[in-house]
């Protein structure tokens, strides 16, 4: 009798390990909102075609931003003129990964941040801010008709993106990123992009704050609540046992 009891409360205990376990991998956030210079690495993608004499750099300001600390960004070339002149800046957060294959499958990822625009001389369209993905060597954005603009801090936030709201911007991967439980290691970062039809100089300097990435993943497979149904089921046949035997 005893034996049977200390059976249902281990597999009981097993039970609700698993399902506290599975809830709280259902959702995972990434955010900043104080933009150490080390959190981030920086790269100029080979998609860019920006022109002549490009620079850029980002570097933490730590008074003046939503509220407080931000991330601001410079931007420099000297534009040629052309429709596809454009400048693509991948910003990655240091350690700030997912893996599907490991963690559970992307159901969606919901996206979030505040922008401002300093100052812009030169160039067009405006620039703007986006969701970028590193996933195997490849790099993926949403593209947005969302431009970063000169109106004081403004919040920008995307629920429930797939992955087929996303586009291969740099690399030799697929088309799409991989969301499934096959997918690869993603990395989060956001884009810097803007460029310029017009020939001439340009400098932009922005600002970004308040960046959060909430990956939602896959719900829990059923096997899970059959595994539920069997524990219920097994502490039911133990109870009338021991009933049965306390006859």
């Amino acid at each position: 009798m005893k034996f049977r009891k200390y059976s249902i409360l281990i597999l009981a205990g097993a039970f609700f390990s698993l399902f506290e376990s599975a809830s709280s991998a259902s959702s995972y956030v990434i955010q900043d909102s104080t933009f150490n210079d080390a959190g981030w690495t920086s790269l100029i993608l080979p998609y860019s075609n920006p022109g002549l004499n490009l620079s850029f750099s980002r570097t933490q300001i730590l008074s003046g931003g939503s509220p407080a600390a931000y991330q601001e960004t410079t931007l420099n070339w000297t534009a040629t003129g052309g429709s596809s002149q454009r400048i693509y800046v991948a910003n990655l957060m240091n350690g700030a990964t997912y893996s599907p294959s490991s963690e559970g499958a992307i159901k969606s990822i919901d996206f979030s941040y505040d922008s401002i625009l300093l100052r812009q001389i030169g160039g067009t369209p405006d620039p703007y801010n986006t969701l970028v993905l590193l996933q195997s060597g490849s790099y993926y954005f949403r593209f947005t008709n969302d431009p970063t603009n000169t109106l004081g801090w403004v919040g920008h936030s995307y629920i429930g993106l797939l992955a087929s709201d996303f586009s291969l911007l740099s690399g030799t991967g697929p088309t799409l990123p991989n969301f499934s439980a096959s997918g690869g290691t993603i990395q989060f970062g956001y884009i810097d992009a803007s460029g310029s039809v017009y020939p001439g100089t340009i400098s932009i300097i922005s600002g970004l704050d308040n960046y959060s990435v909430s990956i939602n993943a896959v719900p829990v497979p059923a096997a899970f609540w059959l595994v539920g149904s069997a524990l219920i089921s097994f502490i039911g046949f133990n109870y009338r046992n021991g009933r049965k035997g306390a006859q």
